[in-house]
């Protein structure tokens, strides 16, 4: 009886935190002659329970954020815009540029809606919304001098600080 509980209680925990593989492609073309780049961010494999959905939906619109910051400082620049999207672009005039304010307004899914409705507001993932074929980013790098003025831009690092310590870095495998 105690091994019929047990191991019903590990199914449940399974299925409803969604333990499963989270398997990470990217393809990140960089012109290093306009500093611009698009991000691709694909997830692949499919995660189990319902709770999950949400996450892995927040988790194919943040990935290409990172990446976002971890390619513009390969490129050794310290910021980037986000170009398409029009959706969260920053040269359409989306003044978001922080890593909280992007997943406030992006990958703001949580167990409620993924009971009801899963959104994709910033139309950055792409496919079914419960198991998504990934997110996708343009963006433009800058350094500090170049970078306009005019124009909201993200700072690369306090990016990738944000994400640590929220600990929403991904880990591609």
């Amino acid at each position: 009886m105690t091994i019929k509980l047990l191991t019903i209680g590990i199914t449940a925990a399974v299925l409803l935190t969604g333990c499963g593989p989270k398997y990470y492609t990217t393809k990140v073309v960089v012109n290093p002659t306009d500093h611009t780049a698009s991000v691709i961010a694909a997830g692949e494999g499919r995660e189990f329970g319902f709770i999950n959905h949400a996450n892995l939906l927040n988790s194919a619109i943040t990935y290409p954020l990172q990446l976002a910051a971890e390619k513009t400082i390969e490129a050794e620049k310290q910021y980037f815009s986000i170009t398409a999207p029009t959706e969260i672009s920053n040269l359409a005039g989306i003044n978001v540029n922080t890593a909280k304010d992007y997943i406030e307004k992006c990958a703001n899914n949580g167990f409620a809606k993924s009971l009801v409705w899963l959104t994709n507001p910033c139309r950055i993932a792409g496919g079914d919304l419960n198991y998504p074929a990934g997110g996708k980013l343009n963006i433009k790098m800058y350094d500090d001098k170049d970078r306009p003025a005019d124009i909201a831009s993200y700072d690369a690092k306090a990016i990738l600080v944000y994400l640590k310590e929220q600990e929403l870095m991904a880990q591609p495998h």
